[in-house]
């Protein structure tokens, strides 16, 4: 077997908790999938929102700035918390991340 990790990117938080909860009890299920276990589980979270319909809003209102962080530096950390609870081996961060969130978020790996 040659996989070595499954990432979940790019999504809000709970929604990437989630699939993270299901990969993780897909791998340690004895006889249901044949996966070694030792494969690295991922989170890379959205820190804002992503959806198309949001973007579109923005747009049609004539708003061309960046859109800002939905969870600040804490939040974020205390959503990859919930992750590497969950299952995740690997926390780190999609859209809308900074270095900040990311500064939060190496400090749960540290203990």
């Amino acid at each position: 077997n040659n996989l070595e990790a499954v990432l979940v990117n790019c999504s809000d938080p709970e929604t990437c908790t989630l699939a993270v909860k299901e990969i993780s009890k897909l791998i340690s299920q004895d006889g249901n999938v044949n996966l070694d276990k030792n494969i690295e589980v991922g989170w890379y979270s959205n820190a804002r929102p992503t959806s198309d319909a949001f973007k579109r809003e923005k747009e049609e209102d004539g708003d061309k700035r960046p859109v800002e962080p939905e969870f600040d530096e804490k939040m974020f950390a205390s959503q990859a918390s919930d992750a590497l609870a969950n299952g995740a081996t690997i926390v780190g961060g999609c859209c809308g991340t900074t270095p900040e969130h990311i500064k939060h978020i190496s400090k749960l790996k540290q203990g």
